[in-house]
């Protein structure tokens, strides 16, 4: 994860630092978005430019995210599942994190998030999810030297008469993090710089048909 910042004095105060580590560290959230691998998959990896800020600092940063999605083709009325798995970066300076939200848009094709489990991490995940958003929320309070996301694993279906379409999954809307340096709070929000970049796309089938065959007739005669 790379990061370009500028600020109108060279020397950047020990709470500023705080702030700028706490936005690096809550972008790193989404750093590996994918879906998992196994027969008909396709993986995609692209770069995402997010902006940030917390108390009129602002920061830029890329994020490396591989999507694979699996089946491809999906059917319609069919379940997909997801896992988002995280990375940090290496941090200057130690905050706590109290809390971070990643909210990602949930494709107009996708009828339902049916669940949403956690494993691994040493945070707690829970999770939300409306008609068109679904948030990941993972809460500490955690050090952000040890912090260790869990893996989301999310299961959606599809909704029928969706064959022919196609699935785009795009990247995350927006990320809030709340982060404390000794007694002082830092809220740090993220967005990506282009919020349509799709990162992966999924084919919608029909389901198979089948065929019923009508057992064979007989024919009795009379004695």
């Amino acid at each position: 994860m790379s990061t370009a910042f500028s600020m109108p004095s060279r020397a950047l105060s020990r709470q500023r630092l705080a702030i700028i580590t706490a936005v690096a560290l809550m972008v790193a959230t989404v750093v590996i978005l994918r879906l998992p691998g196994g027969a008909g998959a396709d993986s995609q990896t692209s770069t995402v430019s997010a902006n940030c800020s917390a108390l009129g600092i602002n920061l830029s940063a890329t994020v490396p995210i591989t999507v694979t999605d699996t089946p491809d083709p999906a059917t319609e009325g069919g379940q997909v599942t997801l896992d988002i798995e995280s990375g940090l970066p290496t941090l200057s300076l130690t905050v706590t994190i109290n809390s971070a939200t990643i909210n990602i848009p949930i494709p107009s094709q996708v009828q339902s998030v049916d669940s949403v489990t956690f494993t691994g991490g040493n945070v707690t995940g829970s999770w939300s999810a409306t008609a068109t958003n679904l948030a990941l929320t993972y809460t500490g309070p955690i050090s952000s030297s040890s912090i260790q996301i869990p893996k989301a694993t999310i299961v959606q279906t599809l909704k029928p008469g969706t064959a022919g379409q196609t699935v785009q999954w795009k990247t995350f809307s927006s990320i809030v993090s709340n982060a404390v340096l000794g007694s002082t709070p830092l809220t740090a929000n993220c967005t990506p710089a282009n919020p349509n970049q799709v990162l992966n796309t999924t084919a919608i089938q029909a389901p198979p048909t089948t065929t019923t065959t009508a057992p064979p007739t007989t024919t009795t005669t009379a004695p």
